[in-house]
């Protein structure tokens, strides 16, 4: 016990931590000392830069595929960050980035030519691939969970955005996804994400799923059934997708509102 402790004490002042000799194995050491090892990394993207966190790694190459955010976010509106569907595309620019010996960050700017563009960063290296959706905009986002309504205004000029385009899905307990309506901001910049356009929740009824429950895309990745009336309280979670000309494009995930 003793030595367990020496040997925690020498790690936290980054020493290499000392095993005696005729020690038997000891398999929490063994695995703490194999992950340490490990290579991984975790990154996002924000404000036109990549942020990159490694581990044990010297490069890593990063693929760029321009998306449409509307058909992207239809084809899997609660997957915004799949980068399979992009696995057989070609990216449209790829880079390798070398990672500095002694660090474990690394910040770049995004290649000009996306900063102000819609964008799929990929990630590969050591056998993981990662990947995490870019939307360049410059929307302000206000959002009233409860009440089940948005309000959209410009960032810059704290202006309202009207007749930004909403398309909304909903996601149910069981797991299966409906389209559950789409429509444009008021003058207000203001939307009512969370209410159906017409008719009453009845008790929930048993409902036919022809995608036999799976959170997958449909076949072709876009008729996903309408939701009805009677589904209402089972819905677990929204996705909302904002869209508007001037101030780019922009995806929530929220829960449904308790009022």
């Amino acid at each position: 016990m003793f030595g367990d402790v020496t040997s925690q004490l020498d790690e936290i002042e980054g020493k290499t931590a000392k095993t005696e000799k005729g020690d038997k194995p000891d398999r929490e050491k063994q695995h703490t000392e194999l992950a340490a090892s490990e290579p991984g990394f975790e990154f996002k993207v924000e404000n036109k830069t990549l942020a990159l966190t490694y581990r044990n790694l010297g490069e890593v190459a990063v693929n760029y595929y321009l998306m449409d955010p509307e058909f992207s976010f239809s084809s899997n509106p609660f997957v915004s960050e799949d980068a399979s569907r992009f696995s057989i595309i070609k990216p449209n620019k790829s880079a390798v980035l070398d990672l500095p010996k002694g660090k474990d960050t690394l910040e770049v700017a995004l290649p000009a030519e996306f900063a102000k563009a819609n964008v799929l960063v990929e990630i590969v290296a050591a056998g993981q691939r990662k990947a995490q959706a870019y939307h360049a905009n410059t929307l302000k986002l206000v959002l009233a969970e409860n009440y089940g309504r948005l309000e959209t205004r410009d960032s810059a000029s704290d202006r309202a955005v009207s007749k930004a385009y909403v398309k909304v899905y909903a996601r149910l307990k069981n797991g299966s996804v409906r389209f559950f309506k789409d429509g444009y901001t008021d003058l207000r910049g203001r939307f009512d994400y969370a209410s159906l356009n017409g008719g009453n929740p009845g008790q929930p009824q048993p409902v036919p799923n022809p995608f036999d429950g799976s959170t997958a895309a449909p076949p072709n990745g876009l008729d996903y059934q309408m939701l009805k009336p009677a589904e209402l309280p089972q819905i677990d979670k929204f996705a909302i997708l904002i869209l508007s000309e001037g101030n780019g494009a922009t995806t929530r995930e929220v829960a449904p509102p308790s009022e």
